[in-house]
């Protein structure tokens, strides 16, 4: 009986598992989920204000790739872990066979809570661009804005959200795998306007007021913690989603 498993069927048996899910979604359909997850364009215009106003462009362009080796090397070593562990308990089941039940259940329980964190934000962070795009579109949606209106976009989304994970499972494949290539799109299209549309670019120094004769700080003179707070935004964006 075991000689007509096939190899991945072999290994969960090793492990007390009979597989039983269906995998039905292509790698690049997993891939694809993972990217959409990271979704750097969300990334870039709801957390840009943020990292522009308290780091600045340096900032930004120093706290990404930085960030983002560190985040990288959390990926491979979550990469190592679902290689020789590939069940679907993710980093709960993980945990609770290197740590013990006790590390599981807190694993578990904390990846849940950041799960809804992030569904929440992501999902508000929608609505709120939903509302300014038809605000655009139309002066009355405009005139009769309200942060209740914003929440209702925001709780019809959530719902149509969970219909489509509860009820169609190859919908979410398609969409996620043209997710990916908007972001590409997305994401080349806002460098290239970035570069070719301005007549002029910032400088590497900035300026306290935009004022004549006010004093140039470079990012290394700035007080506080700005330089810390501009490079969240690549931490924040680049988050490991290895058990996915």
């Amino acid at each position: 009986m075991t000689d007509q498993l096939n190899e991945d069927e072999r290994l969960l048996a090793t492990l007390g598992y009979k597989q039983e899910l269906n995998r039905s979604w292509s790698g690049f359909s997993n891939f694809a989920i993972s990217f959409s997850i990271i979704s750097i364009l969300a990334g870039c215009f709801t957390t840009f204000a943020q990292a522009w106003n308290n780091g600045g462009p340096v900032a930004i362009s120093w706290g990404w790739p930085i960030i983002a080796l560190f985040i990288l090397i959390i990926g491979f070593t979550m990469s190592e872990l679902v290689s020789a562990y590939p069940t679907s308990g993710g980093i709960y089941w993980w945990a609770s066979k290197m740590g013990g039940p006790a590390a599981g259940f807190f694993t578990g329980w904390l990846n849940l809570i950041g799960l809804l964190a992030v569904v929440a934000s992501v999902g508000y962070g929608c609505a709120t661009f939903l509302d300014l795009t038809l605000s655009t579109a139309s002066s009355s949606w405009a005139d009769g804005y309200s942060l209740k209106r914003v929440f209702l976009i925001f709780v019809v989304l959530l719902a149509l959200s969970a219909l489509l994970n509860i009820f169609s499972g190859h919908m979410m494949a398609i969409m996620n795998n043209v997710s990916v290539w908007w972001h590409v799109a997305g994401v080349a299209a806002i460098v290239l306007i970035l570069i070719l549309v301005p007549d002029t670019h910032q400088a590497h120094s900035r300026t306290r007021k935009s004022l004549p004769g006010s004093e140039v700080v470079h990012p290394w003179q700035a007080e506080g913690d700005v330089d810390v707070k501009g490079s969240q935004r690549g931490d924040q964006r680049l988050t490991s989603r290895g058990h996915r």
